[in-house]
């Protein structure tokens, strides 16, 4: 009798302390009796970011429930989420401790300077790392992927667009990078119309001077990439000035989640998913493309661990072996449409355009 109290006390103090760990977690943890894959991901949850990060959180969730029903699976998948406020000094730390602390089998990080800090952690550790932004150079071809497209293929698309209305003069209205950088050299290459650049600098928050100059330059076209919040602040001062040439949205257009800023916009971008998946968020305009690439990106990461888990006896397969296994796809379905896997780790997929009109994205045809 002594036995079984001592054990039954036992079982409320253990699940007293479970709870309390649960609790200061933020919640409960789904139980599985699968083994667990871990997947980190560093994100910009609060700051000026947090729209986005927020937004990507939903997309890496979404996808990881839709994995998780699957009972044929071998193992059951958890996210751990860590916040960077788009700090990349922040980010080093931050993957240490899913690393080694969480024990996490993929990691996932949002723009190229948390790409960089992150890679060599990953790299070294080998297990898989998935990024949010088109660099190329942290592409080992094994551990490394980028999730984004190529600014090569943004410079052919938004080049297109203004060669096809004869545009004299398109301004070039973008915060300042390297991937920046060299869009900019490829659109002047390709757009048979006289450009010139007008530098949205991060953290600037009056642009009434930079309006003017763009004004009185008087392009037929303005083409823009910048972050929030320095994006809605700009637009609200085109609206003011009466500006009134085509808009093209590049890039980080997207991050804002003030679309009513965007109105009558187009938007050049990878697609931002289908109506399913836009109908999951309650929102009438997921304006962040990072969010169906993540969702993809844990899917081929899910697929990828299975396939290779089945040559591993139902152990949680090495980096290297996943990443065998994703390169083997070469080709994605997903909601983001076909994706090409190149041999060197980046997600490439097709460029599209799209209009704001009356509160909503619009795909167009051309």
């Amino acid at each position: 009798m002594k036995k079984k109290n001592k054990r039954l006390l036992a079982g409320v103090i253990g699940a007293a302390v479970v709870a309390l760990v649960l609790a200061m977690s933020g919640g409960r943890e789904e139980v599985s009796d699968k083994p667990v894959v871990r997947i980190g991901a560093i994100l910009p949850l609060t700051g000026d970011m947090a729209h986005t990060g927020s937004f990507v959180r939903k997309g890496i969730e979404f996808a990881i429930d839709d994995v998780n029903k699957n009972p044929h699976n071998k193992f059951f998948y958890r996210a751990v989420f860590e916040d960077n406020r788009q700090e990349a000094r922040q980010t080093v730390p931050l993957a240490n401790k899913l690393v080694f602390g969480d024990r996490v089998n993929m990691l996932m990080t949002f723009f190229s300077a948390s790409a960089r800090a992150a890679e060599p952690v990953i790299t070294a550790n080998r297990i898989i790392g998935m990024h949010g932004t088109p660099v190329v150079d942290i592409l080992d071809g094994v551990y490394n992927f980028t999730l984004f497209y190529q600014s090569s293929e943004v410079a052919r698309g938004a080049s297109e667009f203004a060669n096809a209305r004869r545009s004299k003069r398109v301004a070039l209205a973008l915060q300042q990078s390297g991937t920046i950088l060299e869009l900019v050299g490829d659109l002047r290459a390709r757009i048979k119309g006289e450009t010139r650049e007008f530098a949205i600098n991060r953290g600037e928050r009056d642009f009434k001077m930079l309006v003017r100059n763009i004004k009185e330059w008087n392009p037929d076209i303005i083409m823009i990439s910048a972050g929030s919040p320095e994006i809605e602040i700009f637009i609200r001062e085109m609206r003011l000035q009466g500006v009134s040439a085509t808009m093209l949205g590049l890039d980080s257009i997207s991050h804002t989640g003030n679309t009513e800023v965007l109105e009558g916009f187009y938007i050049l971008s990878s697609p931002f998913g289908d109506e399913k998946f836009l109908a999951r968020f309650g929102h009438g305009t997921v304006m962040t493309l990072y969010a169906p690439y993540f969702y993809d990106a844990v899917k081929i990461f899910a697929d990828a661990t299975e396939r290779a888990g089945a040559a591993s006896g139902g152990v949680v397969p090495s980096g290297a072996a996943i990443s065998a296994e994703i390169h083997k796809v070469g080709e994605f379905d997903g909601i983001l449409g076909r994706m090409t896997i190149s041999p060197r780790g980046a997600f490439l997929s097709k460029m599209v355009l799209y209009k704001i009109e009356n509160g909503k994205l619009i795909r167009l045809k051309e």
